[in-house]
This record gives structure tokens, C-alpha cells and sequence, in this order.
């Protein structure tokens, strides 16, 4: 098998690509010609392409990133709306989560010290669950007044 002594070579550009995207070493061993334990040692700290990968890795992940992020920033109303129309849900976990999202986005997110109740046995459901006995209970209120 041939011996490759330069990362930026083609073939080492190659075998950090192929990496990157996933590629199992048996699979750019057959592809290069180069033994899989060779190809695990180059990956080690250390290694032959080890800081060749990281800066590959690196470089690549930030243009992901950032063509990621325009492309989200041209859906930023279409994602506002649907966060919108979820309040209207009638899950009423789906319409919290909504309104949590967008309470948090505008406000931010509440530090931890301003927790009232820490470590309670309240949760969201059972929150829910008693406004909706009170606003039944003031219906029914409401309904015993206006028929009197």
C-alpha cells in the first residue's frame, strides 16, 4: 500500500473529506488503498491528519452554519406565524410550548434564580387542569346567577 507523508495532499484532502462525512474506515480504506489501521492512526491526537481534519471539520461546520442560519432568517416570519397559529391548538401542551417559545424569544429566558417555586411538585398539566375547574366552576357560577 502506498505511504502518504503530505496531509494536504489529494488523496489526504480526500480521506478527510470522506471522514467527515461519515464514511466507515473500512470504506475509505477500500477507496484509498490504505489499511484501516493506518487510516485510525492518522485520525489519532497526534496524528498524521488529525489537526488537517479539525481545521476541515471546523472550516466546513461554520459554512454549514452560516448558510444555515440565511436560510433561516429568510423563514423567520413563516416560523412567527405557524408559532401563532399553534397558540390556537386545542392541545393545550402545544399551546403552552408555543407560548413559552415566543414569551422567551422576545423577554428571554428567566435566569434560574428567579424560580419562585424550585423543585415543585407543580407541573403544567396540573396547572391547566385547576384553571380549567376554576373557569368551569365560574360558568357554572354565571349560569346559576343568570338564571336566577
Amino acid at each position: 500500500m502506498p505511504k502518504f507523508t503530505d496531509p494536504k495532499s489529494k488523496k489526504c484532502r480526500e480521506v478527510i473529506r470522506l471522514k467527515y462525512e461519515g464514511e466507515s474506515y473500512a470504506v475509505i480504506s477500500k477507496l484509498v488503498n490504505v489499511s484501516i489501521s493506518t487510516l485510525k492512526k492518522w485520525f489519532m491526537s497526534g496524528g498524521l491528519l488529525k489537526a488537517e481534519y479539525e481545521q476541515y471539520r471546523d472550516q466546513t461546520n461554520k459554512l454549514v452554519k452560516e448558510v444555515a442560519d440565511e436560510i433561516l432568517k429568510q423563514e423567520v416570519e413563516t416560523a412567527a406565524k405557524i408559532l401563532v397559529g399553534l397558540m390556537g391548538s386545542k392541545n393545550d401542551q402545544i399551546k403552552f410550548k408555543a407560548a413559552v417559545t415566543i414569551i422567551e424569544h422576545v423577554l428571554g429566558k428567566p435566569a434560574k434564580e428567579e424560580l419562585k417555586y424550585p423543585q415543585s411538585s407543580f407541573n403544567y398539566e396540573s396547572i391547566l387542569r385547576k384553571a380549567r375547574e376554576r373557569q368551569n366552576q365560574e360558568k357554572n357560577e354565571l349560569k346559576t346567577t343568570v338564571g336566577n
